[in-house]
C-alpha cells in the first residue's frame, strides 16, 4: 500500500512571512495554512494546543492516510516532499517527529545508527509532526480528558503526543538526521538566525530513508 500525507501549517501573524514561504515551497493552498493573532487569541487562546488540535482535525481528503502539521518557524531540507513520502511509507503506523532534540546537543544515542528512525522516550522538538489520520480523533479526545490543563501548556502538546503513544503501545519516533530545521529556538520573531543548524540537519541526503530498521535499544 502506498501511503499519502497532506500538509498543514499553523502559526502567528508575526511569522506570516515564513509561513507563506513554506506554503509556496510545498505548493499548498490558502486552506492549508492557519494563522492566529499573537498573544491570547479569542478563538485559539495563548498556547498552541487548541490551534494544533483544530488544524489536525481539519477534514481529511479521500486517499490521505497521514497528516503532517508544521509550525510557523521551520526551514525545510531541499527536496523535502520527496523524502517525506519515503519516511511515511517506511514507518506508516508511527507518530513521527521530523526534527530531533536540542540542536546544541549531539546525543550519544545517534552515533553509528543502523537506521534514521529513533524511538523517543522524552521531549523532542515538536515543530513538525506526522500523525496517521486513523489516530487523530482518539489522540485528541484522550488528551482533552487526561490533561485538562493542556490548553495552558501543561504539558506541551508535543510531549503529550509521546505520552499518548506510550499509553497505547504505538511507536513515537524521531528522524535523525532531521529533515526540518527549527529556527524559532534561536531567533526573535522577525530576525531568524539561519547560521545554527539542528544536529545532523545537513546530512539529510546521506541517509537511506527507506531503511525500516528501528534500533529499540536507543532513545532520545
Amino acid at each position: 500500500m502506498k501511503y499519502k500525507c497532506d500538509i498543514k501549517i499553523y502559526g502567528i501573524e508575526e511569522r506570516k512571512e515564513n509561513i507563506l514561504k513554506n506554503k509556496e515551497l510545498l505548493g499548498l493552498s490558502d486552506k492549508d495554512i492557519f494563522i492566529k493573532q499573537s498573544g491570547d487569541d479569542p478563538k485559539f487562546g495563548k498556547w498552541p494546543y487548541r490551534l494544533a488540535k483544530y488544524v489536525f482535525r481539519q477534514l481529511v481528503p479521500d486517499g490521505i492516510t497521514h497528516r503532517l502539521v508544521l509550525q510557523d518557524d521551520v526551514e525545510l531540507a531541499p527536496y523535502f516532499k520527496e523524502y517525506l513520502l519515503k519516511i511515511v511509507n517506511a514507518r506508516p503506523n508511527d507518530i513521527i517527529f521530523l526534527s530531533n532534540m536540542d540542536y546544541m546537543k549531539k546525543s550519544d544515542s545517534v552515533k553509528n545508527l543502523k537506521s534514521p528512525y529513533v524511538k523517543i522516550a522524552h521531549h523532542v522538538c515538536g515543530c513538525a509532526v506526522i500523525v496517521p489520520v486513523k489516530y487523530i480523533d482518539e489522540l485528541f479526545d484522550w488528551l482533552d480528558r487526561t490533561y485538562p490543563e493542556i490548553e495552558t501548556g501543561n504539558p506541551h502538546e508535543d510531549i503529550a503526543f509521546i505520552l499518548w503513544a506510550n499509553h497505547n503501545g504505538i511507536n513515537c519516533i524521531s528522524t535523525i538526521p532531521s529533515t526540518i530545521q527549527h529556527i524559532g529556538d534561536n531567533s526573535t520573531l522577525c530576525e531568524y538566525n539561519y547560521i545554527q543548524r539542528c544536529a545532523y540537519f545537513s546530512d539529510w541526503d546521506k541517509v537511506d530513508w527507506n531503511n525500516n530498521y528501528l534500533n529499540k535499544k536507543t532513545s532520545i
